[in-house]
């Protein structure tokens, strides 16, 4: 009988950490790209005076909607002019400062990158209030065999995006 009641102690303080995480991770923004909301609505609600009437969710989603018009130009479905980019807008690798960037918007506008994508897909979404991780694959024209895992993040300012910081890429054949 002791045995039993140790093993279930054991069991309760070995799941209840993992329990807690997947809750944890499901509570602190963590979707799929499924979930969709107008970007052109949300970037005006996000730019609004009135934003805290939006719920912890909708906030969420239409961070993701407005980030996600970055994914949109990737694909080609969207272009650059229409982007809601911010007056100050800055792209830039990690370990580049934001001061020391080199593609501001009017370089981004003129971004070409979009023709060489055959494919941009399997998006994953981590937001933490106007900041929002974007992990996707990646397919070129020119070599359609290999995946391109690609991290990258996004601020967004007044209903706009502001800042993308881009991952080195992963490459897998």
């Amino acid at each position: 009988m002791v045995n039993n009641t140790r093993s279930t102690i054991f069991a309760y303080f070995l799941t209840a950490p993992v329990a807690m995480f997947v809750t944890g991770l499901f509570s602190s923004g963590v979707l799929q790209a499924s979930e969709q909301a107008d970007w052109k609505a949300c970037s005006q609600r996000l730019a609004d005076s009135a934003t805290a009437s939006l719920t912890g969710g909708e906030r969420r989603a239409c961070v993701i909607a407005v980030a996600g018009t970055y994914l949109q130009w990737v694909r080609g479905d969207l272009a650059a002019a229409q982007l809601p980019l911010a007056d100050d807008f800055k792209r830039r690798s990690l370990g580049t400062l934001r001061g020391d960037a080199t593609t501001g918007r009017t370089e981004f506008l003129q971004d070409s990158r979009s023709d060489l994508i055959e494919s941009a897909t399997e998006q994953e979404w981590a937001v933490d209030g106007d900041t929002a991780w974007a992990i996707f694959t990646v397919k070129l024209k020119a070599s359609p065999e290999e995946t391109h895992w690609v991290a990258e993040r996004f601020i967004v300012t007044n209903g706009r995006i502001s800042d993308i910081l881009a991952l080195p890429p992963v490459v897998k054949p």
